[in-house]
């Protein structure tokens, strides 16, 4: 519905001073997955993939300086989150997102972290139906290709000193099948490039 668009956004990266690092690391990734998941999702169009393609490079320039408390860096993210949500609000989002809802109302990880959690290994799982179109966004970068551009998405992971296991949530064997079971009931699911079956999910 037309209400729950806003009239304007209001990015000051002032209003971030204050926030902990773990939020800036959660917030900044949880924009990349959005940038990501509208690039490589079903539904994309070249004004979608523009947008999406400006956020991912500007996340990866910025985001690091963010997370140490460089203020230009902040307002550089703000306007990258804010870009990448427009890439989104055409496409949807995809697999990443439809996994995030049950960690966070189950097992009460937040949003950002709970999305980033897959993002690397879906990235490796899509990889062959549109490497292609990461070797576009990977050039786009000033990377080689969709595989460099990959390893800057995990290299970045681990440089926020973001979790990538369940297992540092206490998330046991027994708790997979569920999870996957409520993940593939999400319908943004069906959004991702490459199909994905149950067996596929719950091995990731």
């Amino acid at each position: 519905d037309n209400c729950l668009y806003g009239d304007l956004a209001i990015v000051d990266s002032h209003l971030t001073e204050t926030l902990p690092t773990h939020i800036i690391a959660s917030s900044g990734l949880d924009a990349l997955c959005h940038a990501v998941e509208a690039f490589w999702n079903n539904r994309s169009n070249q004004f979608s993939d523009a947008m999406a393609l400006y956020a991912i490079k500007s996340i990866f320039d910025n985001l690091p300086g963010a997370y140490n408390g460089d203020r230009e860096n902040r307002q550089e993210m703000g306007i990258a989150a804010c870009i990448a949500g427009l890439a989104f609000n055409v496409t949807r989002t995809t697999v990443c997102h439809a996994i995030s809802y049950g960690l966070t109302a189950v097992y009460g990880i937040d949003h950002g972290t709970a999305c980033t959690l897959t993002l690397v290994p879906f990235l490796k799982y899509n990889l062959p139906v549109i490497k292609a179109k990461l070797d576009q966004a990977a050039h786009y970068c000033g990377l080689e290709s969709a595989e460099n551009l990959v390893s800057q998405v995990s290299d970045l992971i681990t440089r926020l000193n973001m979790p990538t296991k369940l297992r540092q949530f206490d998330i046991k064997m027994k708790d997979l099948e569920p999870i996957a079971k409520a993940s593939m009931q999400v319908g943004s699911i069906k959004l991702n490039p490459k199909e994905i079956e149950y067996d596929d999910l719950l091995q990731i």
